[in-house]
């Protein structure tokens, strides 16, 4: 058993890998776009189209970047997301 230090990044980001890695996955699974479809605040859809090379409605998991402009954030996902579903 490894001895995870909570209060360094790097720990969350070997418990994420090992986390997605133990799944079975290969590389060409996690380079899908879908996956991980990256949902930008500051621009239009159709960029974010352009910048994941896919609509958003392939997408299988919207990812929201928080930590930048919180409030907007959290208004899209209470807002818009549920008309995606």
């Amino acid at each position: 058993m490894l001895n995870w230090d909570l209060n360094d990044y790097r720990t969350e980001e070997i418990i994420l890998n090992n986390m997605l890695w133990s799944q079975g996955l290969e590389v060409k699974d996690v380079l899908d776009v879908s996956m991980n479809w990256a949902f930008f605040i500051n621009m239009d859809h159709s960029t974010s189209e352009t910048f994941n090379n896919s609509p958003i409605d392939t997408a299988k998991i919207l990812h929201f970047h928080a930590s930048r402009n919180i409030n907007a954030t959290v208004n899209i996902m209470d807002n818009f997301v549920p008309t995606l579903i």
